[in-house]
């Protein structure tokens, strides 16, 4: 087990709930330096899942897209958080380039997302990066053109949709627990 046990568990637990959607790769490697994104999905095409989609809840309806997924076990930083965003657009720069090798047209549509998924943000982050309430409580947006989105997961209501996130905060709290015994 690594240092932050909180850490592999929400990369193999999402890796495992994710599999039925399409393909998650832990760990993923950003070429523009030597970087890694928590988990890398890559949804499958070829699948009507709307069904899968539906069963997975919130954590199926948010991904509709390629997508890298930051987890933290404690509220991100600023610096922290623009450090991910900086991971999103070294995956862009690497499809641009591989577009133009191949002579084809990238889209603003065939673009990743980026998800960061936290217990908390303050009202600090939320307002210092320019987030806005989704429809959804606990769910935040960057501008249309970031593709990023925050999912506090302490502000999730407490119904079905949301249990499969809501579970990382629930782990957090136990594995905790176990670090004291």
């Amino acid at each position: 087990m690594s240092e932050f046990p909180h850490d592999d568990f929400a990369k193999d637990y999402l890796t495992e709930l994710l599999s039925n959607i399409g393909t998650a790769v832990p760990n993923k490697v950003i070429k523009s330096e030597r970087r890694e994104g928590d988990l890398w999905f890559e949804r499958d095409k070829k699948l009507t899942i709307a069904a899968q989609r539906k069963k997975l809840g919130l954590i199926g309806q948010l991904l509709r897209r390629d997508s890298l997924i930051e987890v933290f076990r404690n509220p991100a930083t600023a610096m922290e958080i623009r450090s991910c965003r900086g991971k999103l657009m070294g995956i862009e720069g690497d499809m641009a380039r591989e577009a133009r090798r191949k002579d084809e047209t990238l889209t603003e549509e065939m673009l990743p997302d980026l998800w960061f998924i936290m217990p908390t943000a303050s009202e600090e982050i939320r307002q210092g990066f320019g987030l806005r309430k989704s429809r959804i409580p606990g769910v935040y947006r960057w501008p249309k053109l970031d593709r990023t989105g925050l999912i506090v997961v302490h502000q999730l209501p407490v119904k079905e949709e949301t249990l499969w996130i809501r579970l990382l905060g629930a782990i957090r709290s136990c594995l905790k627990w176990l670090k004291s015994l």
